[in-house]
């Protein structure tokens, strides 16, 4: 699993605690991709400078299917630094992503649906 990142300019950091990475499937079922209960901590805005870069944070395999989304958990606190400053300040991502147990979700659809067989993927 890779998380890659495309976030607006304003920050020069935004740290997360990515715990959990699921793909839905195309009957709406979710397929975990990526569990670490710890969390793996990620500066999200390290992923978007323009270039192609990604965070290698874990590899399980996904069965073969087609897949319409992705639901990603992390941790409700977050640490945002404005461009510019080098104070962090403490934030929470918005209530209506709060699935409880100090824990947020966010899911995303895809634009099209991605069939994923053998190999790798990127979407």
């Amino acid at each position: 699993m890779f998380l890659t990142d495309d976030m607006s300019t304003g920050f020069d950091h935004i740290w997360v605690v990515v715990h959990k990475v699921e793909v839905q499937a195309a009957s709406g079922a979710f397929v975990t991709a990526f569990d670490d209960p710890s969390g793996v901590n990620v500066d999200v805005t390290n992923l978007s400078d323009g270039a192609e870069r990604f965070l290698f944070i874990g590899a399980r395999n996904v069965p073969v299917g087609d897949y319409t989304g992705v639901r990603i958990t992390m941790d409700t606190d977050l640490t945002v630094f404005a461009t510019g400053s080098s104070t962090g300040e403490a934030c929470v991502f918005d209530p209506s992503l709060d699935i409880g147990g100090g824990l947020s979700a966010a899911t995303f659809a895809f634009a099209a649906p991605v069939t994923i067989g053998t190999g790798s993927h990127v979407v």
